[in-house]
């Protein structure tokens, strides 16, 4: 019986520990995509500005 409730605990830790490292993957994802799409707009807005078109 103390297995079986042993067994049940190590799977709830693995379930959590899978979970946070997917937020954990997710997160750097995101602030990955924003930081990228940040600096590709002000790139733009850098080149616009020589260009003297804005």
């Amino acid at each position: 019986m103390t297995e079986i409730k042993f067994r049940t605990g190590d799977m709830e830790l693995i379930r959590r520990a899978h979970k946070n490292r997917m937020f954990l993957y997710l997160g750097t994802f995101f602030i990955t995509a924003a930081g990228l799409s940040i600096g590709v707009l002000i790139l733009l807005l850098f080149l616009g500005r020589l260009d003297g078109t804005y």
